[in-house]
């Protein structure tokens, strides 16, 4: 993310890449996040994981795309990025399982499309 550009499609092509890369390397990251939830101490520590990423997109989203943090703006935002992080999971398993066929960079291009998507019509709104 460091060497990416400042603007929110780099920013969030380089974010995703890395994720997808990080599953690729390690598909037992992907079992994982596939069974975490039905064991208790997984689970725990799935919630704590989910918070910090739902809190990371939060605030590169926003910083991203120049939005104040207002009450209602961070309101909006948790909930955009917690159904992103939840969407972005669900395709990252199903892509890794090969019951989505497309290529790695299919993938990242089309979550970076969704991500811009939410966070434009989110700004827009304001």
């Amino acid at each position: 993310m460091a060497s990416a550009g400042p603007e929110p499609s780099a920013q969030a092509t380089a974010t995703i890449g890395a994720g997808v890369d990080l599953l690729v390397a390690d598909p037992r990251l992907t079992r994982l996040l596939e069974e975490s939830a039905g064991h208790p101490v997984l689970a725990r520590l799935r919630a704590d994981l989910t918070r910090t990423l739902v809190a990371l997109i939060q605030e590169r989203g926003m910083s991203s795309l120049g939005v104040d943090p207002t009450p209602e703006v961070e309101r909006d935002a948790a909930f955009a990025a917690t159904l992103l992080l939840g969407g972005l999971v669900e395709v990252l398993t199903a892509w890794t399982a090969g019951t989505l066929p497309l290529s790695r960079d299919e993938v990242v291009a089309r979550c970076v499309e969704t991500f811009l998507l939410i966070g434009d019509h989110a700004v827009r709104e304001r």
